[in-house]
């Protein structure tokens, strides 16, 4: 086994990258999270992720795992998804139930020329961040955690996050996605969240409900 040159955690399974851009993923696989091409059960060691889907000389340069599912970040920045995909999370355009290998997201809502440089999961939703600074997000927006200014329920393919309360000018630097709410912080070093709110994790000063789109975190 080559060695790794980043891991990452879902809730009950682990991946790990290696200089070539090969990914491993171990732990549970009831939902296809380990991406071997089978849901297997529980991976007990580390076995290759099946990339035949990607293109020829296509590797990945970033995980991110979820609570069931992983995504990899391509050199070319496109994402390619796997595991469970009741919600939309795995993004290719449908809700396809469990994904054993990696799908490529469906990117059609990128401006032209546009890929994502990181990418951040949260429980059943993903989110993409691109070199301009926009975030897009999909998944389950049962409580506005994919920040499009609606819940919207199971959204099947990245949409953009409305970023209106920013100040002109400014944009995402780094994603950070929990079970049902995301945040981000910008160049300015402010941070912004949206989704659900029954406790506070917005920050913005109260308990609000379900927020969906970004807000100041009250710094």
């Amino acid at each position: 086994l080559p060695t790794f040159t980043q891991v990452s955690m879902g809730d009950y399974h682990s991946c790990g990258l290696t200089g070539s851009g090969a990914a491993y993923c171990w732990g549970d696989d009831f939902n296809g999270e380990v991406g071997n091409g089978a849901g297997s059960g529980n991976q007990t060691r580390p076995v290759a992720v099946d990339m035949s889907n990607l293109p020829a000389g296509e590797g990945f340069i970033s995980l991110a795992l979820g609570r069931d599912h992983s995504c990899g970040l391509t050199n070319s920045g496109s994402a390619y998804c796997w595991g469970r995909d009741g919600e939309g999370q795995v993004g290719n355009g449908s809700t396809t139930g469990n994904q054993t290998s990696p799908l490529a997201v469906d990117m059609s809502n990128l401006p032209a020329g546009e890929g994502f440089v990181s990418l951040s999961l949260g429980g059943n939703h993903s989110c993409g961040l691109t070199s301009s600074g926009s975030a897009y997000c999909w998944g389950a927006d049962s409580n506005g955690q994919v920040g499009n200014g609606a819940t919207t329920g199971n959204q099947t393919r990245p949409v953009a996050v409305d970023m209106s309360n920013l100040p002109a000018g400014e944009g995402f630097i780094s994603l950070s996605l929990g079970v049902y709410h995301s945040c981000a912080i910008t160049n300015s070093g402010s941070a912004y969240c949206w989704g659900y709110d029954s406790d506070g994790q917005i920050g913005n000063g109260a308990t609000t409900g379900n927020q969906t789109r970004p807000v100041a975190v009250d710094m």
